[in-house]
Order: C-alpha cells, then sequence, then structure tokens
C-alpha cells in the first residue's frame, strides 16, 4: 500500500491525474454544447460584389479595414481579406502592394499595409488599406500594467481570471480608455494618414470606398473622418484638404462596422454641464462626434453637389452593423444614434448573427470569438460579399 500511494505522488502519476482530469472536463463539455444559429437581418443591402459590379473597367472599389482594442500586428487582416477575396473570384497582384509606417519624431504611429487584387480579365479591381494602429497605444498600456502583470504570473490569480484581465481588462479597455480621454488625436492621426494615403493613390470619379471596422476602430474611424472634413487638423497636421476628405466621405457607399461599440463609447461625450442643452457651441462639438458627426458632414457634403445629373441612388451609403447577440460588448444602432440622416442618400441596418456556434451547456458562448471572430464566419463574410437577400 505504500508502495501505491509513493507511485501516485510521484510526479509522472501527479501529470497522468491532471491530464485525465482535463479529459474528463473536455468530454463532458463539448458533449454538452448547443449549436447555435442566429441570423437575423433587418432590411436589405448589395454588398462588395455589387460595388465591385459598378466600378467595373472604369474604377477601382478602394477598401479600408481599421482594426478594434487589442494589440494587433500588420496583417492582422489577412483572414478577413481572404475570405473576401475567394467570395470575389480576385487574385492577388503582388507587384503592386506596399508597406508603410508613420512615425512622429521616434514613435511609430501606424502602419498602413496596401495590395491590390483584380479578377482574371483585370476588369475588376480591388484595392486594400490595412491600417495597423496598436503601435501608438501599445508603449502606454505596457507601462501601465507591468505591475499587474508581475502578480499575474506569481499564481495569486487563476488561470481564466488571469486571461480575461490581461486581455479584456489591460490590453482591450486600456485602448477605449485612452481613446477617450486626452490621447483621442493620438489615436485618430494613423486613421488620417490612412485616409491621405488613399486619396493621394489618387481617388478618381468612378472609385467607390468601402469601410470595415471592428469594435473600437468603428468609433475612431467616424469620429477622424467627421474631424477631418471639418478642417480640424489632428496633432497640428492636416495632411490632406478638406474638399478632398468630402469626396472620399461622397464616393463612401458601404460602411461594415463588426461588433459595434458606438452606443457605448458616446457615453464620453456626455456631460451634465447645464449649458449642453442651451448652447449652440456645446451642441455643434457634439454633433461633430462619431456616427452622427460623419453622418451630419455626409449629408452636407451631399446637399452641396449641384449637378442635376448626381446619381443619389448610386451614391447611398449603407451603414451595415453585424453583432454576435453573445458578444457582451457590441451594441444594434438604434434610431437615435443616426438621428436626421436622410434615408434617400443612407440606409442604416442591424445583422444579428452568430459568430461563436456553440453554446457550452447552453448558457455560455465564449465571449472572445462572439466579438472578434467574423473573419473566420462564413455566414459573415458571405452577407459582407453578397448583401441581402
Amino acid at each position: 500500500m505504500k508502495t501505491l500511494l509513493s507511485r501516485m505522488n510521484d510526479g509522472n502519476y501527479s501529470r497522468l491525474a491532471v491530464r485525465l482530469c482535463f479529459l474528463i472536463i473536455a468530454a463532458v463539455t463539448f458533449t454538452s454544447c448547443t449549436c447555435l444559429n442566429v441570423k437575423k437581418v433587418e432590411g436589405d443591402f448589395d454588398g462588395l460584389k455589387a460595388a465591385l459590379n459598378r466600378t467595373q473597367s472604369k474604377g477601382t472599389l478602394r477598401l479600408l479595414l481599421v482594426h478594434g482594442m487589442t494589440d494587433h500586428q500588420a496583417g492582422w487582416s489577412s483572414n478577413l481579406v481572404s475570405g473576401l477575396t475567394t467570395r470575389l473570384h480576385l487574385v492577388l497582384d503582388p507587384a503592386s502592394g506596399s508597406k508603410t509606417t508613420y512615425k512622429r519624431q521616434t514613435q511609430s504611429m501606424g502602419t498602413v499595409q496596401v495590395s491590390q487584387f483584380t479578377n482574371s480579365l483585370a476588369t475588376s479591381k480591388l484595392r486594400v488599406y490595412e491600417l495597423t494602429w496598436s503601435d501608438v497605444t501599445r508603449p502606454w498600456k505596457t507601462n501601465q500594467f507591468t505591475n499587474d502583470e508581475s502578480h499575474a504570473h506569481q499564481s495569486e490569480r487563476v488561470w481564466v481570471n488571469r486571461r480575461l484581465k490581461t486581455s479584456l481588462m489591460n490590453d482591450g479597455f486600456g485602448d477605449a480608455v485612452l481613446y477617450a480621454g486626452h490621447f483621442r488625436e493620438n489615436m485618430q492621426y494613423p486613421i488620417m494618414r490612412a485616409v491621405a494615403q488613399m486619396l493621394n493613390d489618387g481617388l478618381n470619379p468612378d472609385d467607390e470606398v468601402a469601410i470595415v471596422t471592428t469594435s473600437l476602430g468603428s468609433y475612431m474611424t467616424l469620429d477622424t473622418l467627421a474631424r477631418m472634413s471639418q478642417g480640424f487638423p489632428i496633432l497640428n497636421e492636416a495632411t490632406v484638404q478638406t474638399d478632398e476628405v468630402h469626396r472620399l466621405i461622397q464616393q463612401t457607399t458601404q460602411l461594415f462596422m463588426l461588433a459595434n461599440q458606438i452606443p457605448l463609447l458616446e457615453l464620453s461625450d456626455v456631460s451634465n454641464r447645464l449649458d449642453v442643452a442651451t448652447s449652440p457651441k456645446s451642441a455643434s462639438m457634439k454633433a461633430s462626434h462619431g456616427l452622427k458627426g460623419f453622418l451630419s458632414e455626409r449629408q452636407k457634403v451631399l446637399q452641396a453637389v449641384s449637378s442635376p445629373n448626381f446619381d443619389t441612388a448610386r451614391w447611398k451609403l449603407r451603414v451595415v452593423v453585424i453583432s454576435d447577440p453573445n458578444d457582451i460588448l457590441s451594441y444594434p444602432l438604434a434610431a437615435k444614434d443616426v438621428a436626421n440622416s436622410n434615408p434617400l442618400d443612407i440606409s442604416v441596418l442591424n445583422v444579428l448573427i452568430s459568430v461563436e456556434r456553440y453554446a457550452i451547456l447552453g448558457v455560455f458562448a465564449w465571449p472572445k470569438t462572439a466579438h472578434a471572430g467574423h473573419d473566420k464566419s462564413s455566414g459573415v463574410l458571405d452577407l459582407m460579399v453578397n448583401g441581402h437577400p
């Protein structure tokens, strides 16, 4: 008996016991999963295929990709781009690519990676601009949370909680808090440079612009475009003329917002000052932010178009908000979020779709996949390419 007990206390037997426990837990978990298959689309919209057809032979579909919170590396959109281009039957033109890292002094301020895709007849052209802005916030988050991370790795925090604290709170919400504070322009700067690069590439009248943003990236991108449209410099730089920004906004026909957080992030603009409701200055400042600011600027741009031959239907903006109902960090858009928008110029609709396809024991869907797994969801990619129905 003593010999048996001594063997059980041996390291090999301990590791075996741990592995057996994991196998039992895994077997119970994966045989007790519920398949999730939610798909609700509020209305009809066309997808990237329709935009590519409209620009065929004469123009280029230009696609801007902006990631959301948590640390990303250049190339983060490879799954998304591969899924879209495969469905569009496009192939990469390796000679047309470029990668540019923008800097202020010695600080990296984001990277724009450009790739061009064509069909076999070279009649359809898609030019993709992938923006990676994590370089801007990474040093600040690393410095701020080093002490917390040191405690986490001293076995004082259990594994699941350690992962959630590191990835969700420190890495994820760290970005959101930085943007809500005085660091906002620093995070807008790489978006300004990406927009400038799109315009410097030569946006012609037959081109269309589509924007795909995720999470915090939606609010950041729309905020930045609204600011640029109004002629405000970012970090004392104004690299693009406002009329050029207006042209890009006018030619933007599709905006896909994945894991949208705008209703949550707009709380950063709320003030309890009594003059907010009565002061014209305060009202105008508030209108310049986020989605409402972008849509307001877009309507001003379209109203300024004097040509009687302007095709409103061709340049109508489709705003498609794609969320997993089990994503605790995303929100649908309500009518108040797009107040004063013209339905002839803009259509806004919500899509609820199961990005995370399984719920453990029927009560828990993994939040990270629900929030950030759109690029691997065939349902999401099909909708983005083909539209609905």
